[in-house]
């Protein structure tokens, strides 16, 4: 009796088991990789992605020269998406997008969601500065020093707004001036957290030495 067009019965893999085996055999998926470098402020990003059947698996990052603790601006990319880098350490990393950012001498101010961040003056390491709100009263006053961190933080209305100092200059005439940006409450991701970009899941790994940040590794999470 002939076989119907286009039918395997279950029967002839029990009668040639040669040809079950190379039927029954699972294909590997098909990955490309692919490298890129990009700029950040004060290093080069290299990142090396890994995409199979067409989705990202596996995302590698890595700093020529590594990233130090520093007041610098390094904007990176994370899964597609570009971030400032704010701080980090060997358990976790603090991005943030930059609401907006201005070179500030004193008396100049920096308008944020209404409010004005005004520099009342700069001595030595450290700004002074005050926060006035949309009808110009002084909502506080602070200071922030040229240090690692360089944060200042205050809520317009119910909005958490952090300011990060990235760096004090000195004018050989004329006043010194502050690099200065605002953002909205940053992310704190933390080592071993999943991340959700690419429309898939992934797992963040750091890689720090000492108190430099080499890179980090993004595996997509398959569980």
């Amino acid at each position: 009796m002939g076989l119907s067009s286009g039918c395997i019965p279950h029967t002839a893999f029990q009668d040639e088991k040669s040809d079950a085996s190379t039927h029954l055999t699972t294909e590997q998926p098909r990955c490309i990789e692919s490298s890129s470098e990009r700029p950040t402020g004060t290093t080069i990003q290299r990142i090396e992605r890994t995409i199979c059947e067409g989705d990202l698996s596996l995302e590698v990052s890595s700093f020529d020269p590594p990233l130090e603790k520093t007041l610098s601006r390094n904007i990176v990319k994370i899964l597609g998406k570009e971030h400032v880098l704010l701080y980090f350490d060997p358990d976790v990393i603090v991005i943030g997008t930059e609401i907006t950012s201005g070179r500030l001498s004193p008396g100049d101010s920096l308008d944020v969601s209404g409010y004005s961040v005004v520099i009342e003056s700069i001595d030595g390491g450290s700004v002074r500065l005050s926060i006035k709100n949309p009808e110009g009263g002084t909502l506080e006053a602070g200071i922030m020093s040229n240090d690692h961190y360089g944060w200042y933080a205050f809520y317009a209305g119910s909005q958490e707004i952090d300011l990060k100092l990235y760096g004090l200059f000195c004018a050989e005439q004329g006043q010194p001036w502050a690099e200065l940006a605002a953002f909205y409450k940053p992310s704190v991701i933390y080592q071993r957290q999943q991340l959700t970009g690419q429309g898939a899941v992934f797992v963040l790994e750091t890689h720090v030495e000492g108190d430099l940040l080499t890179g980090w590794t993004l595996a997509k999470n398959d569980q």
